[in-house]
């Protein structure tokens, strides 16, 4: 099966700080904004690069980044990590936008995620 890099997931304190920065310092683009699960998330590009920023209360727990990979069949990736030992912890969810997104676990205790856009359910 193969992946492509979607995007990094930052965790910030605060969305409105951190999106000027990075469109003003950086020359990122704002992309896309959506709320999931009361998490308030800007999509930015720079590029070819694509960079979540969510919003959360606390960047000190748990992990403060992530990897998404790209996927075309989110059933087909669940499928494959299943059978590699890696499992699904959270979703899949369909997002307002149409796409599908999954996070698992890997073996060290990571957390990454799975995104499918293509879009066949919106």
């Amino acid at each position: 099966m193969i992946f492509k890099l979607h995007h990094i997931g930052i965790e910030v304190e605060n969305l409105s700080v951190a999106v000027k920065y990075y469109v003003e310092e950086l020359g990122f683009h704002e992309k896309l904004s959506l709320e999931f699960f009361r998490e308030k998330i800007v999509f930015l590009t720079n590029g070819d690069i694509f960079l979540e920023l969510l919003e959360t209360s606390s960047t000190e727990e748990g992990q403060p980044f992530h990897l998404a990979l790209e996927t075309k069949n989110m059933d087909a990736a669940i499928e494959f990590y299943k059978g590699v030992g890696v499992s699904l912890c959270e979703g899949p969810h369909l997002l307002d936008n149409g796409w599908i997104t999954g996070f698992f676990a890997d073996k060290n205790g990571w957390y990454f995620e799975v995104i499918e856009t293509s879009g066949r359910h919106s």
